[in-house]
């Protein structure tokens, strides 16, 4: 639960044009405070050292020198309630209930939270579903070095960067569910992420 008096959210100093989605709203540019490094941390003691997420290197070339997303892998790390921790964490027992028997995929999920009245981001998690994953012949170990998986990790540290989704049909993006599996950033993506710099 984040508190604030500031309730004006057209007069913020972060409004952008709307077309762009981010996590506080459209237009509203949502990010981690500039000129800081972030690091983000697999906690599961399922992974090496040698680990690492391959869509963070295409988030750096976007932010540039503004903001940067190290990576680490750790063997005991804290709950995800730990402000100060950033993490990557594998969920080994949860199972999406679809009440319309539609096969819909639902690998990861990022919560980000921000402060309103700044704007800026203060925490983030992703937490990978494997039971998910196995929906489509990949588990927990395919985390990080399939097509598919560093798609969607790529997606997820999008919103782990304050992005929202982009579901306009006409405009191509990592945060939208339907990009062909590229993984890629898109025109859309670099100018979201560069109007937060």
């Amino acid at each position: 639960m984040t508190f604030t008096t500031h309730k004006d959210v057209e007069n913020r100093v972060g409004k952008v044009e709307p077309e762009y989605k981010y996590v506080l709203g459209p237009g509203v540019r949502t990010r981690w405070p500039l000129g800081t490094e972030v690091t983000l941390s697999l906690c599961s003691p399922d992974f090496s050292e040698n680990t690492d997420v391959l869509g963070r290197h295409l988030w750096n070339e976007a932010l540039g020198d503004s903001l940067k997303i190290n990576f680490s892998v750790l063997e005991t790390y804290p709950p995800f309630s730990d402000l100060n921790h950033h993490c990557i964490y594998v969920v080994h027992d949860f199972y999406k209930v679809n009440p319309e028997n539609k096969i819909r995929l639902l690998p990861a999920e990022t919560f980000t939270l921000a402060n309103p009245r700044t704007q800026n981001i203060f925490d983030a998690d992703i937490f990978v579903y494997e039971s998910e994953l196995n929906k489509v012949q990949l588990t927990a170990s395919d985390l990080l070095n399939s097509s598919f998986a560093s798609r969607f990790m790529t997606h997820e540290i999008g919103h782990f960067l304050g992005l929202d989704h982009m579901f306009e049909d006409d405009v191509k993006s990592i945060m939208s569910y339907d990009t062909e599996n590229k993984n890629q950033l898109y025109s859309y993506d670099f100018k979201a992420i560069q109007k937060e710099l």
